[in-house]
């Protein structure tokens, strides 16, 4: 069985919290309310998480921000699939060869897809799951909860494990938790010592001069040219 967040609560009233970069606390009732700006610097993927439990209204504050998030026309085809059990986490750690990490989390979430009706929604439908999964990893971010996405390789071993009909496909998977030995604060340089390589062999985060692009039409009828920032 599916479920679909579509009722969840508007807030969730959190502990409140000593770091330096949280705000203070606001009116009678203690916000876990962070600077934008400060929870995208300290969202970072965590694979390794504390043996640690995830309060239920913090659940469902990130799978509120899931729901929360935009979708081409408001398609909204999606649906989010909370994982809790030890058992399912396991078992959803072997879908994929870079799964592993979810045999430790205190709790996943699995975006679910109808199958699309041609490639064109089909590239929309994961478009927004994109804008989804980063919604829900801010709003783990604020509550100081790591998530690490990952992709579904078996199908067929998801389906079965969660119950999931045969019509709709295991697009992606969010396992969450407490990040175990560094605690999520904002990275002023992500180029430091935690920085990876990991698959793509770059280390740290490209120059940001690299990612500016200027689309110049080179002429009447001709192509345009990508020019590298600078």
């Amino acid at each position: 069985m599916l479920t679909s967040y579509v009722n969840l609560p508007q807030c969730h009233a959190g502990e409140a919290d000593s770091e330096s970069w949280r705000r203070p606390q606001m009116g009678p009732v203690a916000l876990n309310l962070v600077e934008t700006w400060d929870v995208i610097r300290a969202r970072r993927n965590v694979r390794a998480y504390e043996d640690r439990e995830i309060a239920p209204g913090d659940l469902d504050r990130i799978l509120e921000a899931g729901w929360r998030s935009p979708s081409a026309s408001n398609r909204q085809h999606w649906d989010f699939v909370l994982v809790t059990d030890p058992g399912q986490l396991l078992e959803l750690s072997t879908v994929w060869t870079a799964a592993g990490h979810l045999a430790k989390a205190r709790a996943a979430i699995v975006l679910v897809l109808p199958e699309p009706e041609d490639e064109r929604h089909r590239t929309i439908d994961h478009y927004d799951l994109g804008q989804a999964t980063m919604a829900m990893m801010l709003a783990g971010a604020d509550l100081g909860i790591g998530s690490g996405h990952s992709a579904v390789g078996n199908q067929e071993a998801c389906r079965r494990i969660l119950g999931i009909p045969p019509d709709h496909l295991c697009a992606y998977m969010l396992a969450l938790g407490y990040p175990e030995g560094r605690p999520l604060q904002p990275i002023a340089k992500p180029n430091g010592a935690h920085s990876t390589k990991w698959c793509t062999g770059v280390t740290g985060r490209r120059p940001r001069q690299s990612c500016r692009t200027v689309f110049t039409p080179a002429g009447p009828g001709a192509p345009g040219l990508i020019v590298p920032g600078r």
